[in-house]
């Protein structure tokens, strides 16, 4: 790695870190005098948190764009391409917080951002290679009809997952934070630059943003957070060949997913549905709903297992089960480069 790249890397992270940081708590300022908040359902007293935080982390985004184009202009093609993907998954998580969109709808929309993808790939085919995903130990995989008809899930996919796990304070930027290194150091391993960029890009508005969405959270993320984090880290996957990576790096957000999708039979907004997986008792305990028509999420199995817990120890299990699912992908990269 020459100097001149790992100032550069510095430059992006701490810049990506110090703006979305410092324009939080004025995004929070703004959602809390317009009332537009949400409770938090599990706490004891169910407290108004500004709601929104998508906001937050797409002005960062925006401003590590065009910075990310200053300190690395020859990569101006796929960091457009990026953009395009994230700015088009925050519109449609932004339209979901204001109007609800039903489940069909939002992963439809989900799906469309792909589409920034689709066209650097028509347009400079030498530069954006799809259909040759890299797998552990045999290397790179040639895929025709089959990775084009999976193409949309490449986004839908991490973008409606990573959502469907943004369910406690700091769980969301907190897992794809780890997934974001586990990305950087694959990235470093399979010696792809642009890997290493859209990481660090990701990972320094996530370390900005954090803060104030950990417990006790001062903002929620919204669709527009989760799902446009989701999409970021499906574009940085695609554009890089590590789409095996990232799979194992959400393992935990696509076993909820699964866990979700199967017991509510398809795709349905969270909001309507009636029956919640989690009760909330006294003083802030959490026990999983028994009734048989509670949607089986992986929080409400880990309380049938385990029993009551706080929101704290939920938490906690989540970041230990993410810790190992980035481990995993970072072996993952190393049996890549083994073949």
């Amino acid at each position: 790695m020459e100097y001149l790249d790992l100032y550069s890397y510095l430059i992006l992270l701490t810049v990506s870190t110090l703006v979305t940081y410092l324009i939080t708590p004025k995004i929070i300022n703004f959602l809390r005098k317009r009332k537009i908040v949400r409770p938090d359902v599990h706490k004891p007293n169910k407290p108004s948190v500004p709601h929104g935080g998508g906001i937050a982390l797409f002005i960062g985004f925006t401003i590590t764009f065009i910075l990310s184009l200053i300190l690395f202009p020859h990569y101006a093609v796929e960091l457009t391409i990026f953009y395009g993907v994230v700015a088009i998954s925050f519109l449609v998580g932004l339209i979901d917080d204001i109007k609800i969109l039903g489940g069909q709808t939002k992963t439809f929309f989900s799906a469309i951002s792909i589409i920034p993808i689709i066209i650097g790939y028509l347009a400079y085919p030498t530069r954006i290679s799809l259909g040759h995903p890299r797998a552990p130990i045999i290397g790179k995989i040639r895929l025709t009809i089959i990775y084009w008809l999976l193409l949309p899930f490449a986004i839908a996919g991490p973008a409606n997952a990573v959502n469907m796990l943004d369910i406690m304070n700091g769980i969301m930027p907190f897992t794809t934070l780890l997934a974001s290194i586990g990305l950087l150091v694959s990235s470093l391993i399979l010696k792809t630059q642009l890997g290493i960029i859209l990481s660090i890009f990701i990972i320094g508005c996530l370390l900005g943003y954090y803060p104030y969405n950990r417990y006790p959270s001062k903002i929620f993320n919204g669709d527009s957070g989760s799902l446009m984090i989701g999409a970021a880290l499906g574009a940085l996957a695609v554009l890089t060949r590590q789409e095996i990576v990232l799979l194992v790096a959400l393992l935990v957000h696509l076993l909820n997913a699964f866990l979700v999708f199967s017991s509510i039979k398809g795709f349905k907004e969270h909001r309507t549905i009636r029956e919640r997986p989690l009760k909330v008792l006294n003083k802030g305990i959490l026990v999983a709903n028994l009734s048989t028509t509670a949607p089986l999420s992986l929080t409400r199995l880990l309380l049938l297992v385990g029993g009551q817990a706080t929101e704290k120890d939920i938490i906690k299990i989540y970041e230990i089960l993410q810790l190992i699912s980035t481990s995993l992908a970072i072996l993952t990269a190393i049996l890549m480069v083994m073949k």
